[in-house]
């Protein structure tokens, strides 16, 4: 579909924005009555894709600078403050959102948000939308959660970097990519839920990250992080509370689910990508993580993508 640049500047506020261009003159709806207003909870009637990008950005605000939200649950803006401080308000409570800290806008929260004591703030963000972004939030810890201190923040911001960069630049495969890259964004922000981690830990779980294409065995992470299986089961027992091939293989099924909403690949295909030889087996392990067989949640989670028909086993 692309995307377009907006930019915006006045006396309180200077925005750079990269939004979609299908529905642009519905994606910000404003009350006359209130400038400062943004309606977006109409915006899941619109897209019913899988996960989509609906804008990125960044921008500062200066003093007395805020706006108020509407928005629906399978809406969600990811709001990360770069510096200063924002308090958000939800009904008569508020809380202050410091430098190193991602904020969610969705559903009833906040009410609205505006410059904090520091007078000033300087923040990137990313807005999804889709129908998998709901079960995406749940398997990485995040549906219930308000705020995140980032552990990595160079690392994150380097991510939304990449994703105005991809909008900015809108190749013609500009949807796929940006889908890839908001999930990566989410996994990131799940793993920042997670307490401080022992470095060897933190290796371990990059190190399966960047092979969910192979048949990894406990050998191979194990040779890799220069430890015994006995003291690698024990760090992910006490930390991630599962052994570390079930969470490899969990990590598997999750991205797998990915592919199947967001692509056309055929489902052998993605078996094969994510390091399954036998399809069958692989729909099998799906079906009992996720409670529908692949071409079940496909059919349940994606729109049309001129997906090739395929065996009813799958």
């Amino acid at each position: 579909m692309g995307y377009k640049r907006i930019l915006h500047k006045d006396a309180t506020k200077h925005e750079h924005i990269w939004v979609r261009t299908d529905h642009f003159h519905e994606l910000f709806v404003a009350d006359p009555a209130s400038p400062s207003y943004i309606d977006v909870s109409h915006l899941s009637r619109i897209f019913a894709q899988p996960l989509i990008v609906l804008f990125a950005g960044h921008g500062r605000w200066f003093e007395n600078e805020g706006l108020k939200r509407q928005t629906q649950a399978n809406v969600l803006g990811i709001e990360y403050i770069r510096s200063g401080n924002v308090t958000l308000t939800n009904g008569r409570k508020e809380r202050l959102v410091e430098a190193g800290e991602v904020y969610f806008i969705r559903g009833d929260f906040p009410d609205a948000d505006h410059t904090g004591p520091a007078g000033s703030l300087s923040k990137r963000y990313v807005w999804l939308t889709g129908s998998v972004l709901e079960n995406l939030l749940r398997s990485v810890n995040l549906w219930q959660e308000q705020v995140v201190r980032i552990q990595r923040p160079r690392q994150f911001e380097a991510l939304l970097r990449q994703m105005t960069r991809l909008l900015d630049e809108d190749p013609p495969d500009v949807d796929m990519r940006a889908s890839v890259l908001a999930y990566q964004i989410l996994l990131f922000l799940g793993q920042s839920l997670q307490p401080s981690l022992p470095s060897l830990l933190e290796h371990a779980l990059a190190f399966m990250q960047k092979n969910l294409h192979c048949q990894l065995q406990m050998k191979d992470v194990c040779d890799y992080l220069g430890v015994n299986d006995i003291h690698l089961r024990r760090l992910f027992s006490r930390h991630i509370k599962v052994s570390p091939m079930t969470y490899f293989h969990k990590q598997k099924l999750t991205w797998s689910a990915n592919l199947l909403s967001t692509s056309s690949l055929p489902i052998k295909e993605i078996a094969y990508e994510i390091g399954y030889d036998d399809p069958l087996y692989f729909s099998n392990q799906f079906k009992k993580y996720f409670g529908l067989s692949p071409k079940q949640y496909r059919e349940s989670n994606s729109f049309s993508l001129g997906v090739v028909a395929e065996d009813e086993h799958a």
